[in-house]
């Protein structure tokens, strides 16, 4: 018998969002119906599209029944808004794959990510949390350029790199009227954009090759930004710079996924200079999209997207006892 899987997601239009560069950090048609012909090509499931955690609920209420929910939903206009279905599906008891709504609150947190980074001795860049604008007397000791950005979005949404304190103040204020304090200041690592997947949960959980992302030309993106991701494109190929930075990538990875508590299937992003590599974030709803750095892998690997995303559903099966 096949296994009933629902893929619930969000997108802007859930919550009438037009500013779609300003507010992309989302689950989009193309990626959910990818999911989908993906892990029925296996043989072994049916995948319902769920587009709104209310229409999944509509469902469910109405005794549509699901042997596992895959959650995709990012949330919005709250700190917590990764963590809100989650909670929702712990109270009713209801299995679900990924991590649970405190590891996925607690990691969007970039400041209180960075505060566990440094406890394990993890790199990251040098930074400061602005949580007003006469915190900018804090970033002196930072060294310019900076990189400034909202503390609790993803997708690179509101993320401007900064030359100097004239313009760190402008651009500290545009931020803050957009997104809201607080925002981090960090120093900017220029290098490789390097993410490493990662599935699993707890000690087995396992960090894939580091995958690259660089411009169409080839080049470094100064910022890896809302718009490379979504709508000019990129190159994704597998990191081929040192193996010292490699391993500092795949360990501190499994380190922080691991400490945050987050389940399943997950993503860390860095910054590489040379043998050095830098945590930027770690990020436990990563694009599951065509040709990302899961499918990369798989098929580099003598296996497929597909098959990735059913290790990644039995690792929640495994979690919740289900055979």
């Amino acid at each position: 018998m096949k296994k009933n899987i629902a893929f619930v997601y969000d997108s802007q239009s859930v919550y009438g969002i037009e500013d779609c560069l300003s507010y992309s950090d989302f689950c989009y048609d193309d990626e959910a119906e990818y999911f989908k012909k993906s892990l029925e090509s296996l043989g072994g499931y049916d995948v319902t599209l769920f587009c709104g955690i209310k229409n999944f609920f509509d469902a469910y209420n109405s005794g549509k029944k699901f042997d596992m929910i895959f959650n995709k939903c990012e949330g919005f206009g709250t700190r917590n808004r990764e963590g809100l279905f989650p909670a929702l599906l712990e109270f009713y008891n209801i299995p679900f794959v990924g991590t649970d709504a405190y590891g996925l609150s607690l990691s969007l947190n970039k400041f209180h990510t960075k505060l566990i980074a440094e406890y394990y001795e993890i790199p990251i860049p040098k930074f400061e949390l602005i949580s007003r604008l006469e915190d900018i007397e804090k970033t002196a000791s930072l060294k310019y350029p900076l990189i400034v950005k909202p503390n609790s979005e993803g997708s690179s949404m509101g993320v401007v790199i900064v030359e100097d304190s004239e313009k760190l103040k402008r651009v500290v204020n545009e931020i803050s009227d957009k997104y809201g304090y607080p925002l981090i200041c960090e120093e900017y690592i220029y290098g490789h954009e390097v993410s490493v997947p990662i599935i699993g949960t707890g000690n087995k959980a396992r960090a894939l090759s580091p995958i690259e992302f660089k411009q169409n030309d080839g080049n470094f993106f100064p910022i890896y930004s809302t718009e490379a991701k979504y709508y000019s494109g990129c190159q994704t190929l597998f990191f081929d710079g040192s193996e010292q930075a490699k391993k500092v990538m795949t360990d501190s990875a499994l380190k922080i996924y691991r400490a945050l508590g987050c389940r399943d299937f997950g993503r860390a992003d860095y910054r590489v200079r040379g043998n050095e590599a830098f945590l930027l974030e770690i990020n436990p709803l990563p694009t599951l999209s065509e040709h990302g750095s899961f499918e990369l892998w798989a098929n580099s690997n003598n296996s497929s997207f597909a098959e990735i995303l059913e290790e990644i559903i039995k690792s929640a099966e495994e979690r919740y006892g289900i055979k």
